[in-house]
């Protein structure tokens, strides 16, 4: 039994087992942590697993769209009609040429 078992004991989170080979049951004497992490359950845990990779997918969307946006304002805030090159005024044919 190492120093985290003893401190999760002190904490009253887990009850230690002293004999050799045997683990720490958590409070009640439930060997998880989280109810939605039993996997004697499997249904409710599938749920949430299915749920917390759906949010990830669809807040990986939404990063990616937010991106876009933010790529595409910076472009067209950028957008000049003049170029400089070497302190000379250029200006722009209608089809963005360099005359």
């Amino acid at each position: 039994m190492g120093f985290h078992n003893r401190s999760w004991a002190w904490a009253g989170h887990a009850k230690v087992d002293n004999g050799p080979g045997e683990s720490s049951i958590r409070t009640f004497g439930h060997p998880w942590i989280y109810p939605v992490v039993d996997w004697t359950h499997p249904k409710p845990t599938s749920v949430v697993l299915v749920l917390t990779a759906l949010s990830l997918a669809l807040a990986h969307v939404v990063v990616v769209a937010v991106a876009a946006v933010r790529d595409a304002l910076a472009a067209r805030c950028r957008r000049n009609d003049d170029i400089i090159i070497d302190e000379v005024y250029l200006e722009r044919d209608s089809d963005d040429a360099v005359v």
